[in-house]
């Protein structure tokens, strides 16, 4: 009978800790979320998978004028740092397949180019403009969700996807 008395206690206790009123966890969209890359640049092997990027839509080019681009900010497996940099955001349509292209703009010309994506990507602070590829949009503002192709010339290449969305200021 005591048994029984402190089941129920027990029970009772492990049930009215699930209904409480805790505060919520980000729970996540997708088990896509984040950045995921393979391939190679520079001469080196490249492996991303982070959960968490960091995720901004600002001008993210230091010194090359005013523009609005979308940051994708993480690190490889071997600790350096990746930028993915969609230099044409406005581009970025949900159900759309938009081809890479190199196009030497300046940053807030490359902001008005809507039928192609101009990529580049920095390796600790290294940029390598995408010359070839696609982005595979299947979500667009506020959440970015895409597959990602890019080529550099040469045996680079980088493949993978993202599902992301603005790092809120609070958490840069």
């Amino acid at each position: 009978m005591f048994g029984r008395v402190l089941l129920l206690v027990a029970l009772a206790v492990a049930l009215s800790a699930c209904g409480g009123t805790s505060s919520q966890q980000r729970q996540p969209v997708s088990v896509d979320d984040g950045i995921q890359l393979v391939g190679r640049l520079a001469e080196q092997p490249i492996n991303i998978s982070d959960g968490a990027p960091l995720v901004l839509i600002e001008d993210c080019d230091a010194n090359d004028g005013r523009d609005l681009d979308l940051c994708i900010v993480a690190r490889t497996i071997d600790g350096q740092q990746l930028n993915v940099v969609i230099e044409n955001p406005a581009a970025l349509r949900a159900g759309e397949t938009l081809r890479v292209e190199r196009r030497d703009c300046h940053p807030a010309a490359c902001d008005s180019i809507t039928d192609v994506a101009i990529v580049e990507v920095r390796l600790d602070g290294v940029p390598f403009r995408a010359s070839g590829g696609e982005l595979v949009m299947t979500a667009a503002d506020p959440r970015f969700s895409a597959s990602i192709r890019l080529t550099f010339g040469g045996p680079d290449r980088l493949t993978g996807a993202f599902d992301v969305i603005e790092t809120p200021p609070e958490e840069r």
